[in-house]
């Protein structure tokens, strides 16, 4: 009907029932893990500027 051979199909099929709560949870980790080193690296600047301003 749209012109996809079956095989495919069917491995589409087997994606989309795949659980992805795995994928979600490594995903919100890489982005915490992103945060983490975005606020260390801030902290770390300030405290840099406020002990070369005394």
């Amino acid at each position: 009907m749209t012109g996809t051979h079956r095989h495919t199909a069917l491995r589409w099929v087997a994606y989309a029932r795949r659980d992805w709560a795995e994928c979600l949870a490594a995903r919100a980790e890489d982005e915490a893990n992103k945060r983490e080193k975005k606020g260390k690296g801030a902290l770390f600047c300030s405290d840099h500027h406020e002990a070369s301003a005394s």
